[in-house]
């Protein structure tokens, strides 16, 4: 299956992890935060910032993902619960 994301933003990918129930996530630079569907396709996952992301785990159904200079994302079902991110400036 092809990864089918916009030619207009194109990050280096960092991580990739599954969770218990099959789900399976991708984290990489400029806040990109990818989800795969039941049916193989990897969807973009929106308000996760600008943080280069570089590890995923998973606890209680929740997905939480850590960048490069200190910020944590909780996922629950490619909704995003709580972020705490680097700003850059000029955001």
């Amino acid at each position: 299956m092809a990864l089918n994301i916009s030619a207009r933003r194109r990050a280096t990918l960092r991580a990739i992890g599954g969770c218990e129930d099959g789900r399976l996530h991708a984290v990489g630079d400029d806040g990109t935060v990818l989800r795969r569907t039941d049916a193989g396709e990897w969807l973009r996952v929106t308000g996760t910032g600008h943080e280069p992301f570089s590890a995923i785990a998973c606890d209680a159904g929740r997905l939480v993902i850590s960048g490069m200079r200190g910020g944590v994302v909780v996922l629950d079902g490619g909704r995003v619960l709580r972020a705490y991110l680097w700003k850059r400036s000029g955001d």
